[in-house]
C-alpha cells in the first residue's frame, strides 16, 4: 500500500545506496558531535521524508535497542542510547542535544569532532 510509509521506498534517499554508509567505521561517543562518518550518512537522513525518520527512529527507541550501532532515523548509536536512558528514566532530552538533533535533522552542518 502506497499510503504505508514502511513498506514503500517514496521518500527515502537511502534506497539505493550502500547501507555501509550508515555504519560509519568511526562512530562517536559524543552525542553532540557526530563523527566525520556519521555525517556524511546523517546527511543522508536529512533528505528523508520526515515520516519515514520518525518510524525508523521509532522503531529502535520504542524498543529499547541500545546495542544497534550506525545512524538510523536522523541519529548516531550514542544519541539513541541517551534517548533511550532519558526515556527509561523518565527526564527530558537536554536542550543541547535537542537543538543538536534539530540542527542534523534540518540538513545544518554538525559540529566537527575534535
Amino acid at each position: 500500500m502506497a499510503s504505508d510509509l514502511t513498506q514503500t521506498t517514496e521518500g527515502k534517499p537511502c534506497t539505493g545506496i550502500s547501507l555501509q554508509i550508515f555504519f560509519p567505521y568511526h562512530e562517536s561517543r559524543n552525542v553532540l558531535r557526530p563523527s566525520q562518518d556519521e555525517r556524511v550518512a546523517l546527511s543522508y537522513c536529512a533528505r528523508c521524508d520526515p515520516r519515514v525518520r520518525e518510524v525508523c527512529l521509532a522503531r529502535q527507541i520504542t524498543h529499547g535497542i541500545t546495542e544497534q550501532n550506525g545512524v538510523v532515523g536522523g541519529t548516531t548509536a550514542a544519541q539513541r542510547r541517551e534517548l533511550i536512558r532519558l526515556r527509561v528514566q523518565g527526564k527530558r532530552i537536554p536542550r543541547a542535544l535537542a537543538s543538536a538533533l534539530e540542527r542534523q535533522l534540518a540538513g545544518e552542518p554538525a559540529a566537527a569532532v575534535g
